[in-house]
């Protein structure tokens, strides 16, 4: 053989491992997907479960060729910790979120999202609700995670935010419409189903007037034909896999609870879920056994054709979606925002076919196969059972490997937008630990029904009626002195009644059961520095802080009332730090720059009230103060601050007092006196206005006379 033939011969070698090695390497399959989670969704409330009244053809049709779960579980009544489950397979004490607001998933989790990017697959979000913010960890993997929400009005409100599900899937097609041919995942949240509801008579005129939550289903319904027309007109239909999921659901009064968070019950963990995926999976199919949301990672790779089941504890259900025989999975279920908020007991729960368990101070057992309502509690007739159940839980909690979140820092805007959800208590930010005694705590059966006297004695308060509020309170406190919501709330009623000294006690009670209820330590705190007593409050407010040092509120709080110690250096390192967690605090720049002022660094402090006027367009003070400090250098601007300052607060003695002194140092007595009469007529016993009118009418008068 010549020299040039072997060469050629080898070449060929090369050229067929070459080859051989090509059909080797893993190829992303050619499918695309779409998971629309939905906020707040009850199964029940939607056709294709059964609910006659309902109006969501999109989803009915896609149950009708997909495959439907009759039986999924979610993990949690809350939107953050089951979303985390959705990307990580992991349940919420395996990833470590637990709640909504109180911490992002720790970087060393895998995500789903990570997962499809790495096989090639283009990435994006859309989210409709500030509990997901990017902050929060769930974005990591995605392309383009699109979270930018629309501020509400207000200063003090920009991160009061939610989207309209129009404007989401908006933001939907508007990615889908720019991307190439490579396939994609795209998950899009809707929150349209969270409370408040609305009944959306713009679209469905007066038809759901008496069933807002109605509305928003078919509202959502909606919008999700309009992401699936786009994907029909695409020409990509038929390699498209779409998934509609509920993240939990809501109680709408059933079991007293309205909303969601604080109980397990079916209507809150039974979620729907559909998966249509034509020529992949046996259209028309539905599934009855038990099925954990958990498995839903391991299940959406194995029909995409990736092999990583992202958690060892996630099982795929691919074999039922084609046909075959879908087991009962044990579903795992848990809230610990009873005790988080209230000191109430945390509830853990386990349901395996027929049967479901919830374990708290008041154990519960439902035989679901004729009872799915749970309205016929079992734990004291059926023991053998319960002991069963207690032992499958225990066993199911033995074997996964708790996790802690990573720690993330939320402004005072941004818990006040979760608080305005319905998310975040004041209560407590440590954890219920396994070592918790449930028995010694308050079950939230018995305490739910002081949750709806307690929010209708709010409204009253919102409303003025503050002695209609006390008395609906106090029937609360009379009947459980461990509903401290009610005992929190009484004290803020009673303090705007003038009767600080009852509020005091009703805090002591509260820190008396519950001694890191940040909220009372924050009010006491708050009661005694009104009154003076700073050295008394002053700890208050540091055991607050020790309890949640992000506390912005007990920050503030301790900072002025150290600067009214005289504590000027203390002070300002406490607004310095507060100011670089949550640089829109109200009012922490105008604190700063008056301790500033005390301090003798005069440049310091107009730095500080120029900060404050202008990111707060309703700060008055800052404006006085801005005004007197530059009124010898730039008299022109200090009248403009001024006038601002009378535009937002017109009867303001003080923005009087300082335009009448404005006025009369430029040479204007005239206009020097109305302010200064005005002044008096707002604040007789003003201490500096009664000399500068006489100085001013002084100078009104025509010399010698």
């Amino acid at each position: 053989m010549s020299v040039l033939r072997r060469y050629w011969w080898l070449a060929g070698v090369v050229i067929v491992v070459g080859l051989a090695a090509w059909w080797l390497v893993p190829r992303t399959p050619q499918i695309d997907l779409i998971v629309i989670t939905l906020d707040t969704t009850r199964a029940d409330r939607l056709g294709c479960y059964g609910y006659d009244a309902a109006d969501t053809p999109t989803l009915d049709k896609l149950a009708r060729e997909g495959v439907v779960f009759d039986r999924c579980f979610s993990p949690a009544p809350l939107t953050l910790p089951v979303h985390a489950t959705l990307w990580t397979g992991l349940n919420p004490p395996e990833h470590g979120l637990r709640t909504n607001g109180r911490g992002a998933l720790p970087k060393r989790v895998a995500t789903f999202a990570g997962v499809l990017k790495q096989a090639g697959y283009q990435t994006a979000a859309m989210t409709s609700s500030f509990v997901l913010d990017s902050r929060f960890g769930l974005n990591r993997g995605f392309d383009v995670y699109d979270d930018d929400l629309p501020a509400a009005e207000g200063d003090d409100v920009q991160l009061h935010q939610q989207r309209d599900g129009r404007d989401t899937v908006d933001q939907a097609l508007k990615w889908l419409s720019s991307i190439g041919s490579q396939p994609y995942f795209c998950w899009v949240h809707l929150y349209d189903p969270h409370y408040p509801y609305l009944p959306h008579e713009d679209i469905f005129g007066e038809t759901f007037r008496d069933r807002p939550y109605d509305a928003e289903l078919a509202y959502v319904d909606r919008q999700i034909a309009r992401l699936l027309d786009y994907v029909a007109s695409s020409g990509r239909a038929d390699r498209t896999v779409v998934v509609i999921v509920g993240d939990h659901g809501e109680g709408l009064g059933d079991h007293v609870e309205r909303t969601h968070g604080y109980t397990l019950y079916n209507v809150t963990q039974r979620v729907p879920l559909i998966v249509h995926a034509p020529g992949r999976v046996q259209g028309g199919n539905r599934l009855a056994a038990s099925f954990p949301l958990s498995d839903l990672p391991a299940t959406l790779l194995d029909v995409l054709g990736i092999r990583n089941r992202l958690a060892e504890s996630s099982r795929s259900a691919m074999p039922a979606l084609n046909g075959g025989e879908l087991a009962d999975r044990a579903c795992y279920f848990a809230t610990d925002d009873p005790y988080l908020q209230n000191g109430w007991s945390p509830l853990r729960g386990i349901c395996l076919g027929d049967w479901k368990y919830i374990r708290t101070t008041e154990p519960e057992l439902y035989d679901l196969g004729t009872d799915f309502g749970e309205m016929r509690n079992l734990a004291d007739t059926n023991t053998e059972k319960l002991a069963e159940f207690d032992g499958r839980l225990k066993e199911l909690e033995s074997g996964m490997s708790v996790g802690t979140a990573d720690q993330v820092q939320l402004s005072t805007g941004e818990i006040n937008a979760l608080r305005s959800l319905g998310y975040i208590g004041g209560a407590s930010t440590s954890e219920p630990t396994g070592a918790l005694n449930v028995d010694t705590l308050p079950d939230v059966k018995e305490m739910l029904p002081l949750d709806v006297r307690a929010e209708e004695a709010l409204k009253r308060l919102a409303e003025g009626q503050v002695d209609e509020a006390i008395a609906e309170l106090r029937r609360n406190v009379e009947q459980s002195r461990w509903h401290l919501a009610s005992q929190v709330f009484l004290g803020e009623a009673l303090e705007k009644a003038g009767k600080p000294d009852e509020s005091i006690e009703l805090y002591k009670q509260v820190l008396s059961l519950k001694p890191d209820h940040t909220d009372a330590l924050i009010h006491l705190g708050a009661i005694l520095s009104a009154r003076g007593e700073y050295e008394r409050a002053i700890p208050y407010f540091d055991e607050a802080l020790r309890v949640d040092p992000s506390s912005s509120p007990a920050r503030f709080n301790v900072a002025l009332s150290l600067a009214r110690l005289g504590n000027l250096r203390e002070s300002i390192q406490h607004l310095e730090k507060l100011l670089d967690a949550d640089p829109y605090f109200p009012d922490a720049l105008t604190a700063l720059g008056n301790a500033l002022l005390a301090m003798g660094d005069r440049t310091g402090a107009i730095a500080a009230f120029r900060r404050e006027a202008k990111q707060n367009s309703k700060s008055v003070e800052a404006r006085i103060n801005l005004a007197v400090l530059t009124a010898d250098s730039d008299a022109k601007q200090a009248r403009e601050l001024l006038n601002e300052a009378l535009q937002i607060a017109p009867d303001n003695p003080n923005v009087h007092f300082n335009l009448g002194a404005l006025c009369l140092m430029r040479g204007d007595p005239q206009e020097a006196i109305e302010h200064l009469t005005e002044t008096l007529r707002l604040q007789p016993n003003h201490p500096r206005a009664a000399s500068e009118l006489e100085r001013a009418e002084k100078a009104l008068k025509p010399p010698g006379r």
